[in-house]
């Protein structure tokens, strides 16, 4: 018997075999689970079409129909159930199809993997046997494979990145022969792909073939400055998310803005932020080293990232630790935790029109708190307004 996660979406897949369709675990879920690794997201082929699963199931949400895919929804959980897929990987409604079809048109064999509800695996292109020799090759012909989706030219670098693994020669060829192709696609799908290669644990496996195979010079920014990727080292450490990414190498060339950066690889505005953030924390730590006002105004959710590039950057290092415990000893972590705010500066002077001159002296408020000139306390900030601040009259 299958352990959790299996168990829950077994459901899924006898429910299916129960009206009479074949359901199987595919891709990534299996390979996962051969290499006892923590398992993200379940994926289930079947061979009955979206409009029976959308009978069978009590919810059932349409994100690709066109495509053979919905998401079925069991105990709070999202599964993705695809049907069966054949020719050159695209769903062909009203056809007759199998699991082997389907697993002949997926991208390596790594992942071309299913298992059924009672964890029997189907392993029709040697799969197992490439996990165990750490080594990714495609799904028969990797012309074709690559051709159909230049994608997984990028995807193969970053199962290298994630996994260690090493690539097939033939597919490492073709990858080098036709990543021009990687321009045909859209800038969300590559930055996707990319995100998780620069967060894999074998980031240094992935950066040599990306070198070798000179797939950067296809990547936004880089492909207009070729040699900015060749400042990684060779023995780089997986960074945490991407706005590492974005500030080391903005840092590296500051001609290449933040914006320009965000508008080519089409990134969130929290991915912005974060960026602005540790560069502006990077910056004042190169000049001041640790101080109050860096502290304050890192986000502590980027601790861990500011020390990464701080010692990417600057080749110095600096213990989360110590940042941290540095950032729990300020007098406020916040503007939010002062005593005093916004309408009591109003009720000090009621005969003053509202205006700039209040956010100007709560900062100049934070500053004195902060820097432990005056206590935060409610009272003794007031008497300071009043005694320090009498141009404001």
């Amino acid at each position: 018997m299958l352990e959790q996660p299996f168990k829950e979406a077994n459901f899924i897949i006898t429910t299916l075999k129960q009206y009479g369709f074949e359901a199987y675990y595919v891709g990534g879920c299996v390979r996962d689970y051969l290499m006892d690794i923590q398992i993200n997201d379940i994926d289930i082929a079947t061979s009955a079409p979206p409009e029976e699963i959308n009978k069978i199931f009590k919810k059932v949400i349409p994100v690709g129909v066109d495509h053979g895919t919905v998401i079925v929804r069991h105990n709070h959980t999202s599964y993705e159930v695809t049907t069966f897929k054949e020719n050159n990987n695209y769903y062909v409604k009203n056809s007759q199809k199998s699991i082997h079809d389907d697993l002949s048109m997926r991208d390596f064999t790594i992942n071309s993997l299913a298992m059924d509800e009672s964890g029997q695996i189907i392993d029709l292109f040697n799969g197992v046997t490439d996990i165990n020799n750490q080594v990714i090759k495609t799904v028969g012909s990797p012309n074709e494979r690559f051709t159909e989706d230049p994608l997984r030219i990028i995807r193969a670098l970053r199962f290298v990145s994630q996994f260690g693994f090493s690539i097939e020669d033939r597919a490492l060829l073709t990858m080098n022969n036709l990543k021009s192709k990687i321009a045909e696609l859209s800038i969300e799908r590559i930055t996707s792909e990319m995100k998780k290669f620069f967060i894999g644990n074998y980031l240094n496996y992935g950066l040599n073939y990306l070198l070798i195979t000179k797939v950067y010079e296809e990547l936004p920014i880089f492909k207009n400055n070729k040699n900015l990727i060749r400042f990684l080292p060779n023995d780089i450490k997986p960074f945490n998310r991407f706005s590492e990414v974005i500030s080391y190498f903005h840092l590296i060339d500051q001609h290449i803005s933040i914006n320009q950066w965000i508008k080519a690889w089409k990134v969130s505005n929290v991915v912005k932020k974060e960026t602005i953030n540790l560069v502006s924390a990077v910056e004042n730590y190169k000049c001041n080293d640790i101080n109050v006002m860096l502290l304050y105004k890192l986000d502590e959710e980027l601790i861990n990232s500011f020390v990464n590039v701080v010692k990417l950057y600057l080749q110095t290092e600096i213990k989360d630790e110590t940042i941290i415990s540095q950032k729990n000893a300020l007098a406020i972590s916040s503007r939010k935790d002062l005593s005093v705010d916004g309408n009591d500066i109003t009720k000090l002077f009621p005969h003053l029109k509202q205006g700039k001159w209040i956010e100007d002296l709560l900062k100049e408020i934070e500053e004195e708190v902060l820097y432990k000139r005056i206590p935060n306390d409610k009272n003794i900030i007031k008497d300071w307004i009043i005694c320090n601040r009498l141009e404001i009259n």
